[in-house]
């Protein structure tokens, strides 16, 4: 892993991409359209690279939130879906009844809306934004679902929408690693006829930044994990350094949030061997006074740190002065060996 090594680590891409960046800030003041501004929240989001833009897309929302009627009075099934999901995802309300208007009297989706199967992708993604005891949006994936399922049948379908529905059917945005995600969208925006190339470059450009930093930050994490050495000290334990890294940048990939990834992958890998320790290797009498220790040390740091400040040095130094490697010096100077 120390040799892992990025293309993107200079200047250049940091400058390009900041260059980019100030090209898409544009459009959100040159896009006047609502369905055209939530689609372009939608492409940022899929694309990986909202985080750049997080004070243009809330006041963007809040917005569209406030003049929402301009979306729903055109009851166009994508538009309202898309609403539905931007809204609720970023944690703003808005509330299932939105999509009543898509019903027949007897309470099922219309048919008609099968013919508009932008919409129903669109409808089938915002399905898995529910909460619990939301019928209608239960009904809609159910709906969506089923539809989805028997459009694949059909002969004729453009491979890249073939592909898309497959993708999402296999599992819904909502549910996937961010990381991975963007990965393959970047690929399907590309074949887009209509792709953005500012948008589409600095996806790229971006992607490949990110991987630079992520390397950074496992190189950093591999160095501490060989220093450490319990892959050779406890050779029964799982090496799971990299699965570990990996799940911390599903979690938040961000550059900025270098120092939470770092400190999770160390609790994880610490958690892991002991896990291990417990399952396949230590006795039961063992780990009873294993487990004991561990309750007592957590009992002492909950002491230390309502300590003050003072108290927290002179326990640093005794711990310190006390330790074993310093008693044992201690003992052979006495012995004067």
């Amino acid at each position: 892993m120390q040799s892992l090594k990025s293309d993107y680590a200079g200047d250049i891409y940091i400058n390009r991409a900041e260059k980019l960046k100030e090209e898409v800030r544009k459009l959100f003041d040159t896009t006047v359209e609502p369905l055209a501004r939530l689609e372009l929240i939608d492409t940022l989001q899929h694309l990986g690279i909202m985080y750049h833009f997080d004070k243009e897309i809330k006041e963007t929302l809040l917005n569209i939130l406030k003049n929402k009627d301009d979306v729903l009075v055109k009851k166009d099934l994508h538009a309202t879906s898309l609403l539905f999901m931007l809204l609720r995802g970023h944690g703003l309300e808005v509330s299932q009844d939105i999509f009543q208007c898509f019903k027949e009297t007897s309470g099922d989706f219309m048919d008609s809306l099968c013919d508009d199967i932008k919409g129903i992708m669109s409808l089938y993604e915002a399905s898995y934004l529910g909460f619990e005891g939301e019928k209608t949006l239960d009904e809609a994936n159910a709906f969506t679902t089923n539809y989805l399922k028997e459009y694949l049948k059909q002969g004729e379908i453009k491979p890249i929408l073939k592909e898309q529905v497959v993708h999402s059917l296999e599992l819904p945005r909502h549910w996937r690693v961010r990381r991975l995600e963007s990965y393959w969208y970047i690929n399907i925006y590309e074949r887009h006829g209509d792709a953005n190339s500012a948008l589409l470059e600095l996806a790229k450009l971006d992607f490949n930044l990110v991987q630079s930093s992520h390397q950074t930050d496992i190189r950093k994490m591999s160095r501490w994990w060989m220093d450490l050495g319990l892959v050779e000290k406890l050779s029964y334990a799982r090496d799971r350094l990299m699965e570990n890294f990996f799940w911390t940048v599903g979690q938040l990939y961000e550059p900025q949030f270098s120092n939470f990834r770092e400190g999770i992958t160390r609790v994880n890998c610490l958690i892991t061997t002991i896990d291990d320790t417990y399952d396949i290797y230590g006795s039961i009498d063992e780990l009873v006074l294993f487990t004991d220790a561990v309750n007592r040390l957590l009992f002492l740091l909950f002491f230390f740190f309502s300590f003050p400040c003072y108290f927290k040095y002179i326990i640093n130094y005794l711990t310190c002065y006390i330790s074993p490697n310093q008693l044992h010096s201690q003992k052979h100077f006495q012995m004067g060996t």
